[in-house]
């Protein structure tokens, strides 16, 4: 079980001719947002898109591209597109222990329905 931290963006688009558009992140904004996901059972990029997709607005049929060169921070695009949507920072083990016993008053927390059964159901023992 992870727990990563919500990051925004304030994106800007160049055109240029012959190529497209071309995306720029020109800022980053934290947020309290944490999305809490079980990434031991997502075996791809596409289940791990899917859990965090799920996490947000499990109606959502949106489309991500994850980037990242380690477990720290996960680069989400709009997969249509490449439009960069947001940045996901992992946290420590000690923050995630306090979210899942419930200690997390200040963190806005997300988590899709499969992951807050696994959560229930180690809780149970």
């Amino acid at each position: 079980m992870k727990a990563y931290r919500f990051y925004d963006y304030d994106v800007w688009c160049e055109y240029v001719p012959g190529e497209g558009k071309h995306y720029q992140v020109n800022d980053v904004y934290s947020s309290n947002l944490v999305l809490l996901l079980d990434v031991e059972k997502c075996k791809t990029n596409g289940e791990l898109s899917r859990e965090i997709r799920n996490a947000l607005n499990p109606k959502s049929r949106m489309r991500y591209h994850l980037e990242g060169d380690d477990d720290y921070t996960l680069y989400v695009e709009r997969e249509r597109d490449w439009y960069p949507l947001f940045e996901l920072r992992a946290m420590s083990d000690e923050e995630v222990d306090e979210i899942l016993e419930g200690n997390y008053k200040h963190w806005n927390v997300c988590i899709s329905k499969q992951t807050s059964k696994k959560i229930a159901q180690r809780a149970k023992g």
